[in-house]
Protein backbone atom coordinates (compact mmCIF):
# COMPACT_ATOMS: atom_id res chain seq x y z
CA UNK A 1 0.00 0.00 0.00
CA UNK A 2 1.24 3.42 -1.01
CA UNK A 3 1.33 5.22 2.10
CA UNK A 4 3.71 8.21 2.08
CA UNK A 5 1.82 10.31 4.45
CA UNK A 6 3.03 7.81 7.33
CA UNK A 7 6.37 9.36 6.84
CA UNK A 8 5.22 12.47 8.40
CA UNK A 9 2.51 11.92 10.56
CA UNK A 10 3.07 15.05 12.79
CA UNK A 11 0.23 17.55 12.97
CA UNK A 12 0.97 19.84 16.12
CA UNK A 13 3.80 19.92 18.89
CA UNK A 14 1.77 17.38 21.02
CA UNK A 15 3.10 14.61 17.97
CA UNK A 16 6.87 16.41 18.29
CA UNK A 17 5.97 15.92 22.18
CA UNK A 18 5.37 11.99 21.55
CA UNK A 19 8.62 11.69 19.27
CA UNK A 20 10.54 13.32 22.15
CA UNK A 21 9.04 11.38 24.86
CA UNK A 22 9.85 7.98 22.87
CA UNK A 23 13.26 9.30 22.36
CA UNK A 24 13.63 9.82 26.69
CA UNK A 25 12.16 6.32 27.68
CA UNK A 26 14.67 4.50 24.62
CA UNK A 27 17.82 6.65 26.21
CA UNK A 28 16.41 5.45 29.40
CA UNK A 29 16.35 2.06 29.08
CA UNK A 30 19.96 1.70 27.09
CA UNK A 31 21.57 3.86 30.11
CA UNK A 32 19.88 1.24 32.85
CA UNK A 33 20.12 -1.54 30.87
CA UNK A 34 22.30 -4.77 32.50
CA UNK A 35 23.29 -5.95 28.91
CA UNK A 36 27.46 -4.99 28.75
CA UNK A 37 29.27 -3.48 26.93
CA UNK A 38 26.36 -0.33 27.49
CA UNK A 39 25.86 1.20 23.57
CA UNK A 40 27.26 4.42 24.24
CA UNK A 41 26.84 5.47 20.99
CA UNK A 42 23.28 4.50 20.86
CA UNK A 43 22.67 6.79 24.48
CA UNK A 44 24.61 9.73 22.56
CA UNK A 45 22.57 9.38 19.84
CA UNK A 46 19.16 9.36 21.22
CA UNK A 47 19.91 12.26 23.26
CA UNK A 48 20.81 14.41 19.89
CA UNK A 49 17.75 13.30 18.55
CA UNK A 50 15.96 14.04 22.01
CA UNK A 51 17.59 17.95 21.67
CA UNK A 52 16.81 17.85 17.76
CA UNK A 53 12.47 16.65 18.93
CA UNK A 54 12.86 19.72 21.68
CA UNK A 55 14.11 22.52 19.38
CA UNK A 56 11.25 21.67 17.00
CA UNK A 57 8.71 21.19 19.70
CA UNK A 58 9.41 24.78 20.63
CA UNK A 59 9.60 25.82 17.06
CA UNK A 60 5.87 24.53 15.85
CA UNK A 61 4.51 26.01 19.36
CA UNK A 62 5.94 28.90 18.28
CA UNK A 63 4.57 28.79 14.30
CA UNK A 64 1.13 28.04 16.50
CA UNK A 65 1.43 31.21 18.51
CA UNK A 66 2.18 33.21 15.69
CA UNK A 67 -0.96 31.41 13.60
CA UNK A 68 -3.03 32.33 16.73
CA UNK A 69 -1.84 35.79 16.84
CA UNK A 70 -2.65 36.37 12.94
CA UNK A 71 -5.94 35.68 12.88
CA UNK A 72 -6.61 38.24 15.65
CA UNK A 73 -4.84 40.37 14.40
CA UNK A 74 -2.14 40.73 17.22
CA UNK A 75 1.31 39.96 17.58
CA UNK A 76 3.43 37.26 19.44
CA UNK A 77 5.59 39.11 22.36
CA UNK A 78 9.26 37.41 21.51
CA UNK A 79 10.30 37.97 25.18
CA UNK A 80 7.36 36.66 26.44
CA UNK A 81 7.38 33.41 24.62
CA UNK A 82 11.08 32.85 25.35
CA UNK A 83 10.48 33.51 28.61
CA UNK A 84 8.13 31.30 28.57
CA UNK A 85 10.03 28.47 27.41
CA UNK A 86 12.59 29.20 29.77
CA UNK A 87 10.56 28.53 32.79
CA UNK A 88 9.16 25.04 31.33
CA UNK A 89 12.94 24.49 29.47
CA UNK A 90 15.39 26.13 31.72
CA UNK A 91 18.09 23.80 29.93
CA UNK A 92 16.65 24.94 26.61
CA UNK A 93 19.35 27.03 25.45
CA UNK A 94 21.64 23.54 25.76
CA UNK A 95 19.34 21.36 23.62
CA UNK A 96 19.23 23.97 20.83
CA UNK A 97 23.22 23.91 20.93
CA UNK A 98 23.47 20.72 21.03
CA UNK A 99 20.40 20.11 17.70
CA UNK A 100 22.51 22.84 16.14
CA UNK A 101 25.91 21.88 16.38
CA UNK A 102 24.74 18.31 14.88
CA UNK A 103 22.61 20.39 12.11
CA UNK A 104 24.85 22.65 11.59
CA UNK A 105 28.65 20.86 11.84
CA UNK A 106 29.91 23.35 13.85
CA UNK A 107 29.75 24.14 17.59
CA UNK A 108 26.34 26.56 17.94
CA UNK A 109 26.47 28.53 21.53
CA UNK A 110 23.10 29.09 22.29
CA UNK A 111 23.39 30.51 25.56
CA UNK A 112 24.11 27.67 27.63
CA UNK A 113 27.73 28.92 27.41
CA UNK A 114 31.02 27.14 26.92
CA UNK A 115 29.83 23.44 27.43
CA UNK A 116 32.11 20.79 27.86
CA UNK A 117 30.60 17.19 27.53
CA UNK A 118 32.11 14.62 30.04
CA UNK A 119 32.49 10.95 29.44
CA UNK A 120 32.88 9.20 32.72
CA UNK A 121 33.81 5.42 32.92
CA UNK A 122 32.35 4.23 36.61
CA UNK A 123 33.73 1.34 37.81
CA UNK A 124 32.80 -0.67 40.20
CA UNK A 125 34.55 -1.52 44.00
CA UNK A 126 36.31 -5.01 42.61
CA UNK A 127 37.12 -3.32 39.27
CA UNK A 128 39.15 -0.72 40.76
CA UNK A 129 40.93 -3.49 43.19
CA UNK A 130 41.50 -5.12 39.77
CA UNK A 131 43.06 -2.57 38.06
CA UNK A 132 45.08 -1.35 41.52
CA UNK A 133 46.40 -4.68 41.46
CA UNK A 134 48.01 -4.55 37.93
CA UNK A 135 49.23 -0.43 38.02
CA UNK A 136 52.47 0.13 36.64
CA UNK A 137 52.25 -3.35 34.70
CA UNK A 138 52.12 -4.26 31.03
CA UNK A 139 49.02 -5.64 32.31
CA UNK A 140 47.12 -2.64 32.99
CA UNK A 141 46.29 -1.57 29.53
CA UNK A 142 44.73 -4.60 28.58
CA UNK A 143 42.99 -4.94 31.69
CA UNK A 144 41.50 -1.56 31.69
CA UNK A 145 40.26 -2.39 28.37
CA UNK A 146 38.19 -5.13 29.68
CA UNK A 147 37.58 -3.40 32.76
CA UNK A 148 35.91 -0.46 30.75
CA UNK A 149 33.18 -3.01 28.69
CA UNK A 150 31.67 -4.56 32.24
CA UNK A 151 32.05 -1.16 33.74
CA UNK A 152 29.22 1.63 33.69
CA UNK A 153 29.14 5.61 32.34
CA UNK A 154 28.48 8.66 33.30
CA UNK A 155 27.53 11.50 30.45
CA UNK A 156 27.70 15.21 31.97
CA UNK A 157 27.41 18.58 30.02
CA UNK A 158 29.82 20.88 32.46
CA UNK A 159 29.70 25.14 31.78
CA UNK A 160 32.94 26.00 32.54
CA UNK A 161 32.60 29.32 33.24
CA UNK A 162 30.53 29.14 36.32
CA UNK A 163 31.20 25.02 37.29
CA UNK A 164 27.45 23.99 36.51
CA UNK A 165 27.17 20.12 36.00
CA UNK A 166 24.17 18.76 34.36
CA UNK A 167 23.76 14.92 34.07
CA UNK A 168 22.69 13.67 31.08
CA UNK A 169 19.65 11.77 32.22
CA UNK A 170 18.43 14.79 34.49
CA UNK A 171 19.19 16.78 31.26
CA UNK A 172 16.95 14.40 28.72
CA UNK A 173 14.28 13.84 31.24
CA UNK A 174 14.04 17.36 32.13
CA UNK A 175 13.61 17.74 28.49
CA UNK A 176 10.88 15.28 28.43
CA UNK A 177 8.97 16.94 31.88
CA UNK A 178 9.36 20.72 31.18
CA UNK A 179 8.03 20.17 27.11
CA UNK A 180 4.76 18.82 28.21
CA UNK A 181 4.53 21.05 31.03
CA UNK A 182 5.10 23.72 28.49
CA UNK A 183 2.31 22.68 25.99
CA UNK A 184 -0.16 21.84 28.41
CA UNK A 185 0.34 25.16 29.91
CA UNK A 186 0.64 27.40 26.48
CA UNK A 187 -0.77 25.53 23.87
CA UNK A 188 -4.92 26.36 24.41
CA UNK A 189 -3.41 30.30 25.95
CA UNK A 190 -1.64 32.01 23.39
CA UNK A 191 -3.18 35.56 24.37
CA UNK A 192 -1.21 36.01 27.26
CA UNK A 193 2.02 35.62 24.91
CA UNK A 194 0.66 38.75 22.57
CA UNK A 195 2.17 41.99 23.00
CA UNK A 196 0.32 44.74 23.92
CA UNK A 197 -1.57 47.47 22.16
CA UNK A 198 -1.68 45.14 19.12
Amino acid sequence: MNQPGRLVIHDDPYDIYAKLNWEANEFELKRTSSEKPIDIDGMVYLLQDACISAASLVEWLEKAAHVEARRQGKQVDKQLFENEVLSWLPDFALARAIANTFKHATYRDEGWGDAEVRLEVLFSDEQHARLKATEGTDAFDALYEDEATEADYALTFVRNHDKHQLAAPDFVLGLTHGALRLLDHTLQDFERLFAKGT
